[in-house]
């Protein structure tokens, strides 16, 4: 067996959740080898880029309108992290809210890369997502587990402004809440209980 890298490098945001404006958002790194074991890699280099989308309605040859999206990376910040251990951590401070992807590699080129998306909640007021499928609202929880007695904060993104009717149910209605929705994005709190156990859906 040939590995085509001499390593391997993973990243993960250090806490679940949507980052904050002008809060740290923290990224654990780790280098292994491809049996996993841990392999000390001098530095990394970082790339941390905000995902810009643009969504144009245009005439198709049928004569129907519908939206093409497409988007664009525009770089934030670079930077190189030092690994005195196959363990390190980088930590970002977003000044704008959005969609961002963070890419970390190794020093030469051809190294292996990885790279992960994440959130930096904000007002909202603006489209920042695909909008291919303008039917559709997508649903994002900050979380993928809770415990009773948590807040979970659900992040809607309508593809444009109107009134909104939320549920959550298991084999019944546990949570309901209507709402406008002054922004195609916005965030719901929702108070989970005991009724959400062991799964609820939204």
């Amino acid at each position: 067996k040939v590995d085509p890298y001499p390593f391997y490098i993973g990243v993960r945001k250090s806490k679940e959740g949507f980052g904050k404006t002008n809060e740290p958002v923290d990224f654990d790194l780790v280098t292994l080898l491809s049996d996993e074991t841990e392999q000390v890699v001098p530095s990394l280099k970082v790339q941390v880029s905000k995902i810009i989308w643009n969504n144009v309605l245009k005439k198709d040859e049928n004569g129907s309108y519908r939206y093409v999206t497409d988007s664009k990376e525009e770089v934030v910040e670079q930077n190189v992290v030092n690994m005195a251990t196959a363990h390190g951590r980088y930590q970002f401070n977003p000044k704008d809210w959005g969609e961002y992807i963070i890419r970390v590699s190794g020093p030469a080129l051809g190294n292996h890369s990885t790279a992960v998306k994440f959130y930096v909640s904000g007002p909202w007021d603006s489209q920042s997502w695909a909008m291919e499928k303008p039917e559709r609202i997508n649903l994002k929880f900050d979380h993928e587990k809770y415990n009773i007695g948590d807040t979970a904060k659900l992040l809607v993104q309508a593809p444009f402004k109107g009134k909104a009717l939320i549920v959550c149910s298991t084999d019944s209605v546990v949570f309901s809440a209507s709402m406008d929705l002054g922004a195609v994005s916005q965030e719901v709190e929702i108070p989970v209980t005991q009724e959400f156990s062991p799964n609820a859906y939204c």
